[in-house]
C-alpha cells in the first residue's frame, strides 16, 4: 500500500529524498505500523516527538492504511 510521508525540521536528515516538509509517496507492507515506518527510515524513536496521522494525533503503534498521510515532527522545545 502507498502512504504519503512528511518529515519536519531535524528529521528530514533521515531521508535524502525528503526535504523539510516535502511530501513523498512510499510503499509500506499491508500490516505496517507507524513504528515500522520509523524503524525502516532508521530514525531513533526518541527523535520523533509528534506523530500526525491524517490530520490527527497519531501513536507509534497506529496501524497504517492505504493513502494515509503521515507526518513526523521532532520533540518541541522552548520556553
Amino acid at each position: 500500500m502507498e502512504i504519503t510521508l512528511r518529515l519536519f525540521w531535524t528529521l528530514s536528515k533521515y531521508s535524502a529524498d525528503i526535504q523539510n516538509g516535502k511530501r513523498m509517496h512510499i510503499t509500506v507492507p499491508d500490516d505496517a505500523r507507524v513504528r515500522d515506518l520509523i524503524e525502516e527510515l532508521k530514525i531513533p524513536v526518541q527523535e520523533v516527538g509528534l506523530i500526525v496521522l491524517n490530520g490527527s494525533l497519531g501513536k507509534i503503534e497506529s496501524i497504517l492504511n492505504d493513502k494515509d498521510d503521515v507526518q513526523f515532527f521532532p520533540p518541541i522545545e522552548g520556553g
